[in-house]
């Protein structure tokens, strides 16, 4: 096949796609009262740790110093995410952002939830995301996941490890 015929057939593919006459419907919101189980999880629910399945020096102050700890590795606007599940089945997460000298929140994230399992749901907008399995402690007092990541090194290099993220519930 010629050039010009292939890219006249790759300019064809792109112009009509794959699609169907029907489109993929939007996930609708998660409603309805909570669960005993839901319950235990409304609140608020702040990061208080980040370690990753082998060690990894991620701050580039020129002393290797690698850790299995990356929170103690962030920045301290870095250190801030908290995840806020409504007793209305609202969720939201934000995050700190350095801006100047200061921390300014953001929302990162807005939608629905349900806990179904072990298994986070949340709807947001036209898309449903699942968090990994979550493991609660004894006490209900946190909540951490692991799922698999690539970290970025002081040098740049992206290193694929296993990331828990640890979530402890604020007492208000």
């Amino acid at each position: 096949m010629t050039k010009p015929m292939m890219w006249l057939v790759c300019a064809f593919f792109l112009l009509t796609g794959c699609t169907t006459d029907e489109e993929m419907p939007c996930p609708q919101p998660f409603s309805g009262s909570l669960t005993e189980d839901e319950a235990t999880l409304a609140g608020t629910w702040e990061l208080t740790a980040l370690t990753a399945s082998e060690e990894i020096d991620l701050t580039d102050d020129n002393v290797d110093n690698p850790s299995t700890d990356l929170l103690s590795q962030l920045d301290a606007c870095s250190q801030v995410a908290i995840y806020q599940f409504g007793t209305d089945r609202n969720i939201k997460y934000s995050g700190g952002l350095l801006n100047g000298e200061t921390c300014q929140e953001q929302v990162l994230l807005e939608g629905t939830w349900a806990l179904s399992g072990s298994s986070i749901g949340v709807v947001t907008g036209c898309r449903a995301l699942y968090f990994p399995p979550v493991e609660f402690a004894e006490e209900g007092v946190s909540f951490s996941f692991t799922e698999a990541r690539t970290v970025f090194d002081a040098l740049g290099q992206g290193v694929q490890l296993e990331i828990t993220e640890t979530y402890t519930k604020v007492v208000e």
